[in-house]
């Protein structure tokens, strides 16, 4: 049975490899963004369409998040 997770000392490669992936993780943070405002829109002109189309606001919701 473990104790939990161990703390362990970093060599400097690996020091290296955790400071470049942390560097990459950060330059992709604006990608991220970018994309989560697409889907927020997308899902906006789901629900919007659905409500034209007759539905219920809530209606419109309930297929908005089913259909993710």
């Amino acid at each position: 049975m473990s104790d939990g997770p161990k703390l362990v000392n970093l060599g400097d490669k690996e020091k290296d490899e955790f400071a470049g992936a942390l560097a990459s993780a950060v330059r992709q943070m604006d990608h991220w963004r970018q994309l989560v405002a697409v889907i927020a829109e997308r899902r906006r002109i789901a629900f919007d369409a659905y409500v034209a189309a007759g539905f219920t606001e809530q209606q419109a919701l309930d297929l908005v998040k089913t259909h993710e």
